[in-house]
């Protein structure tokens, strides 16, 4: 498939975490499960975007930056309720002409937490080194989630 470097990128997608949510579950990803600063073979620093609910059943964006290896976006405890259909989505922006990056995490259609003018750049853009896009975990199959996705857009 066609590999996703554009300056702005929106994913929804329906979610009903399962009764027995224990651990993170990632929802969408294209990056390995952990926020450090990991090589690849080549030595290419593998960056991109994951879209994660945790144990507290909070929901945790997190997205490949130059400086931090990470940047970590996230909602108050208990946003994602178990066992109930929820629309989520997220919308990156990385628009040099409106004020540099910028992180917007939806549920149920309302803005639910908001990174603006951050004046970092992921590398690059939103693409990772993986170029892989998925779904229920990350890349390396770690952080599995527990329950249903359905209706992904991108």
């Amino acid at each position: 498939g066609k590999i996703v470097d554009a300056a702005r990128l929106t994913v929804s997608a329906w979610v009903r975490v399962g009764v027995g949510h224990r651990h993170v579950g990632t929802v969408v990803s294209n990056r390995v499960a952990t926020c450090a600063k990991l090589k690849h073979e080549a030595g290419v620093t593998q960056l991109g975007y994951a879209l994660k609910i945790t144990e507290a059943n909070r929901l945790v964006l997190t997205v490949g930056s130059q400086r931090h290896g990470c940047m970590s976006l996230s909602t108050a405890a208990a946003t994602v309720p178990a066992d109930q259909w929820v629309h989520l989505g997220f919308v990156l922006n990385d628009d040099p002409n409106e004020n540099g990056f910028s992180a917007t995490l939806y549920a149920n259609g309302v803005e639910v937490a908001a990174l603006r003018g951050a004046g970092e750049r992921p590398l690059p853009r939103f693409r990772s080194t993986r170029n892989v896009f998925t779904v229920g975990s990350s890349t390396d199959g770690l952080e599995p989630f527990t329950g249903l996705i359905g209706d992904i857009q991108v």
